[in-house]
């Protein structure tokens, strides 16, 4: 199969490797986003995530655009998600 860890919160890959991910996943990559108040160490709360807070539609899902937790992809391959 792959390297990629398996768990619920990280749901597959985009072509360029970035994670897709939920919001109740937690990382050592994780950096506060702008709102300081209530934070926890979890996606949503993250920089690096974007699940649109501040818009009138807030997204399940997110891309994780931390450089550190990006990964190879193989040209050809689909990164169809985890199984």
């Amino acid at each position: 199969m792959s390297d990629f860890p398996k768990t619920k919160q990280i749901i597959g890959f985009t072509d360029a490797g970035q994670p897709l991910v939920l919001p109740d996943y937690s990382c050592g990559q994780f950096s506060p986003g702008q709102s300081r108040l209530l934070e926890s160490k979890t996606c949503w709360y993250c920089r690096y995530a974007d699940f649109r807070k501040t818009a009138d539609v807030m997204l399940t899902q997110s891309i994780c655009r931390c450089e550190q937790k990006r990964v190879h992809v193989i040209q050809g391959n689909k990164n169809e998600g985890l199984k």
